[in-house]
């Protein structure tokens, strides 16, 4: 299994996690060590993972990081963690702060409640932690780019100088980021300007010509964004769809396949079934299949093996329907939600395993 996947695995399980009220010593406990697990340190092994690692500030002592990863018995990345629900935007990087200054040649810090993540160093002003991070993502959200940044972190990837060169870049593009999120969702009067001026064929833009484009350049703006978003649900299906029978619901259906969107429910709902599978059957050959009417489930090793149908349409009434090579039909059962197919885990891995 791939890096990426593994991290969705645990973005799984990070969502499961929400509503659990988890205080620090759980979150630590559920999320936070696998996660450094998952990066590749030995967190049995207190020579490369040591929690509770000494951090006394002044005269104010017992003061204590939750976890430093070593390298050669010196600290190269401090952690320190949060409960689940803690929101890490209001001022939470006291603690850190602290400690960063305090252990002699620290250059990494990390500040986590076991689902976001924001990556600190020092590149301000030597041995003083910066105010922002330089690089931070959340894991129920995790994207690919964002997990091969975090790769660099691993074991056997770790390079504080290459870190760090990359680090002052990270910092920029977030600021950038930032600042091109909120001209998206609100144009400046310098944006609609530029823009006005730019493809406006009137010799003066006037105000009420900068009333209007500051309306077109948010539509636009929008329009563009969805359309990616369009364009990148279409590749992941078309990378991944199989040639199935329809159902006798679908023949009536007009061929609506170009209006098709997976959506993120569905999405997730596949990576779900993945890890439910994963070290039970080769999990490079499930894929799906999106229909006017359901999600399919395949296997697809020999022959199209259909594993089960997600029905997920409905905002209120979502089904799963196992299906069973020999059995006409089968039943729908009500679920919750997505996460209710660990409910039937059993039955999944049972199928696809025949």
């Amino acid at each position: 299994m791939g890096f990426f996947d593994s991290l969705k695995e645990l973005a799984i399980k990070a969502k499961k996690m929400q509503d659990e009220h988890l205080n620090e010593q759980a979150t630590k406990q559920a999320l936070v060590l696998p996660m450094i697990h998952l990066l590749g340190y030995n967190v049995w092994d207190p020579t490369e993972v040591y929690p509770e690692y000494t951090a006394d500030f002044g005269t104010k002592e017992g003061e204590k990081v939750d976890y430093a990863i070593l390298k050669d018995k010196i600290p190269i990345i401090l952690i320190e963690a949060k409960p689940l629900s803690t929101n890490l935007d209001k001022g939470q990087e006291g603690q850190l702060y602290r400690y960063f200054s305090t252990i002699k040649g620290i250059r990494i810090g990390i500040l986590t409640n076991g689902n976001t993540y924001k990556f600190f160093s020092d590149l301000e002003a030597k041995n003083m932690m910066d105010k922002t991070p330089f690089f931070e993502f959340d894991l129920i959200k995790i994207t690919e780019n964002q997990a091969k940044e975090l790769e660099r972190y691993t074991k056997f990837n770790f390079n504080l100088d290459e870190i760090l060169k990359v680090a002052d870049e990270l910092k920029y593009k977030c600021k950038v980021r930032d600042f091109l999120e909120n001209e998206f969702k609100d144009p400046s009067p310098e944006l609609t300007y530029l823009v006005a001026k730019k493809t406006c064929s009137r010799p003066f833009v006037t105000q009420a010509i900068k009333d209007q484009f500051k309306i077109i350049t948010k539509q636009v703006i929008q329009q563009l964004i969805d359309d990616k978003i369009i364009e990148r649900l279409d590749a992941l299906k078309s990378g991944t769809s199989i040639v199935e029978q329809p159902l006798k619901e679908e023949i009536a259906v007009e061929d609506a396949k170009s209006t098709l969107v997976t959506s993120n429910e569905e999405i997730e709902a596949f990576y779900i079934i993945k890890s439910i599978l994963y070290g039970k059957i080769d999990v490079k050959y499930l894929s799906f299949k999106d229909t006017q009417n359901y999600l399919s489930m395949n296997f697809t090793k020999d022959k199209v093996k259909i594993i089960c149908r997600l029905y997920l349409n409905s905002p209120t009434r979502k089904y799963v329907q196992f299906v069973v090579p020999g059995q006409k039909d089968s039943e729908k059962i009500l679920m919750t939600n997505i996460d209710d197919l660990f409910k039937y885990q059993n039955r999944i891995i049972e199928i696809a395993s025949i």
